[in-house]
């Protein structure tokens, strides 16, 4: 599983590794990713494996 964030939010990268972990459906985690691009303004690359 590789996680890069544009910028390094510690918080945030913690609750995708445990969606990731948790293994959320894909809708589910792009909207959680939709949210987080639009409150904090930077994109995300997640793969979840």
């Amino acid at each position: 599983m590789t996680i890069r964030l544009a910028k390094k939010r510690q918080n945030i990268l913690i609750s995708i590794v445990l969606l990731c972990f948790n293994e959320v459906r894909h809708g589910y985690l792009e909207r959680i990713l939709a949210n987080l691009h639009e409150q904090e303004g930077h994109k995300e690359i997640i793969f979840c494996d």
